[in-house]
């Protein structure tokens, strides 16, 4: 269990190093991993109480990241190297069953009907907060979405019922954005991962609506607004008819 400084890196000897999810950190590490590489439970994270949204799930997050920055890299040495080859179909399936085994309940974290919001003070805890219970759940269907999109490149149709489970809970956070900007971003890249991938009109609009408000606070992915990359990815998809097609497809075509 090695701490290292790569951001959102991972090398072919990590493959499948850091995933288990059952250990528990050493303070050591918990403190050094500042990208959040490894997982496990760290009782004396401050995630929840700072952020309100679990180091596990922003874990599972990065660790997706990274894996998906390297995928290219990765395969192509995979193609000459049984060894990694194995290691990564062993790492992408670990990873897989671990975003989807996650959920709120196996976080200790409360699982029941939210909090009204008439009862929400300033003393309550943020995790306790019933928007950000949506923001969670939002981030989580948003990152199931990048998983098979950025790894498996799977088919935006296939993913339509996570696009719309994550416009649902998008939903009730969207009156909260105007008042803090990290929590806008929180939401805006939910909100960009799910409406990119919208394929049916009626989603196209949720989405739309969605990427308009983040664009209001000044959220920017890339050099356009959320809204104007989003708009230009089901453009090209239509054009092209290519389902795989996707919003990095369309930044590094802008970059050249």
């Amino acid at each position: 269990m090695a701490v290292s400084l790569r951001k959102f890196r991972i090398a072919e000897d990590a493959l499948g190093a850091d995933l288990d999810l059952a250990r528990e950190k050493p303070a050591e590490v918990g403190y050094s991993d500042i990208h959040l590489d490894i997982s496990g439970h760290w009782p004396a994270t401050m995630y929840p109480d700072i952020y309100g949204v679990p180091e596990s799930l922003m874990t599972l997050l990065s660790q997706t990241i990274s894996f998906a920055n390297e995928k290219l890299k990765l395969e192509a040495i995979a193609m000459y190297d049984p060894r990694v080859s194995m290691s990564m179909t062993r790492h992408i399936k670990q990873l897989e069953q671990n975003i989807w085994s996650w959920s709120l309940e196996s976080m200790d974290m409360k699982s029941g009907p939210s909090r009204p919001r008439e009862l929400v003070t300033k003393d309550t805890r943020l995790v306790d907060h019933p928007i950000i219970k949506s923001l969670t759940l939002a981030m989580h269907q948003a990152l199931i979405i990048y998983f098979y999109r950025r790894v498996y490149n799977m088919s935006a149709m296939v993913i339509q019922d996570s696009v719309r489970k994550t416009l649902d809970y998008i939903q009730p956070c969207l009156e909260e954005t105007s008042d803090d900007h990290d929590f806008a971003a929180s939401i805006g890249w939910a909100g960009f991962v799910a409406a990119c991938e919208a394929t049916t009109p009626d989603l196209q609009e949720r989405g739309r609506k969605v990427l308009e408000a983040i664009d209001n606070n000044g959220v920017i992915f890339g050099t356009d607004k959320p809204s104007t990359l989003a708009q230009s990815v089901w453009d090209r998809r239509k054009e092209t008819g290519d389902w795989t097609l996707s919003w990095p497809d369309i930044m590094r075509n802008i970059s050249r």
